[in-house]
């Protein structure tokens, strides 16, 4: 089996497509967005949800636990929309400010030099190239992974100390387990 957002129920069967797009047992990044889009469908999740959209303003009504949000559209100059509920809650991840670190020589460099988070990362630009990816942790494993989809020739993995890294299968594993996981079960 392989990863599905069914993932956790017991009884379904692990998807082999997502639409025209086989799944595969490591699914690449298109297969996954594939998978989270049609699931999210499948959920009713786009029906409650907004995308393209910047909350203006958050206001308390009277009375308990009822607020309202302004909320305007960023991909058009249609009107916004205000919607009343009884909690605000915002997920904005943990790509808020981008931790920008200079190298010296880097302006001398004459090479590809960006960050991989914001969306700011070209990776047509990393074809056939030896890459270094400054970093660890499950994202820095995540595009050691992207930049070999992108056809880079090697892949470099610098970090400043020495440290396990899990994959996000691990991750579901112990956020899901109930009871600790034992050591011998993660490697």
């Amino acid at each position: 089996g392989t990863y599905h957002v069914d993932y956790i129920n017991s009884s379904a069967e692990c998807p082999s497509f997502f639409k025209d797009l086989p799944y595969m047992i490591w699914p690449s990044r298109d297969q996954l967005l594939q998978m989270f889009r049609v699931s999210a469908r499948k959920n009713g999740l786009y029906e409650h949800t907004r995308f393209c959209t910047s909350v203006e303003k958050v206001k308390p009504l009277p009375g308990k636990y009822r607020y309202s949000v302004q909320t305007v559209p960023t991909d058009s100059e249609e009107g916004g929309e205000l919607l009343v509920g009884s909690a605000v809650m915002a997920w904005p991840g943990n790509l808020c400010d981008c931790n920008l670190i200079e190298f010296p020589g880097e302006d001398d460099f004459g090479g590809y030099i960006e960050y991989s988070s914001f969306g700011k990362m070209d990776f047509t630009k990393v074809k056939g190239k030896d890459v270094i990816l400054y970093g660890h942790g499950a994202f820095t494993i995540e595009n050691v992974r992207t930049l070999l989809e992108h056809s880079c020739k090697k892949v470099h993995v610098l970090c400043r100390k020495r440290n396990l890294c899990g994959m996000k299968v691990v991750s579901w594993f112990v956020a899901y387990s109930d009871q600790p996981v034992p050591g011998h079960l993660l490697m």
